[in-house]
Formats: C-alpha cells, structure tokens, sequence
C-alpha cells in the first residue's frame, strides 16, 4: 500500500557537534515523526532539488528514499 502523496516535506540538515560542517540532509514529509524540526518545504521540486545535493538522502521511515529518487 502506498502512502499518501505528501504536500509539504521538511529539509532536516545534520551537522558534526565538533565543527559544525554539514554532513549531509534528509528530506521527510513534512508530518513525518522522524523530522521534528527543519526548514518546511511546499512544494515537490523543492524536495526533489533537495534531494540532488551532494550527501543528500531521503528518510526510509516515510517513504521519500523512494518517492524522491
């Protein structure tokens, strides 16, 4: 079973605690419980735009590593 298409997703950047340098960035749904805070974003090609950046990934517990890829 599918989930339901998401109209709003959230961009969660993780960061290393010592220097600060991102790592990397996670796009959920935005009702995701896995993504408790980040930039909300409206619209798929932002998602989408997201998801291309270098060290990018999508959250295996909403289903954007799939739908995004």
């Amino acid at each position: 079973m599918q989930p339901e298409p998401a109209t709003a997703w959230r961009i969660v950047t993780e960061c290393h605690a010592c220097d600060l340098e991102v790592k990397r960035a996670t796009v959920h749904r935005s009702g995701c419980w896995g993504a408790r805070e980040g930039a909300e974003v409206g619209s798929e090609v932002e998602a989408r735009t997201a998801m291309a950046r270098p060290g990018a990934r999508g959250c295996v517990l909403c289903g954007t590593d799939q739908y995004l890829r």
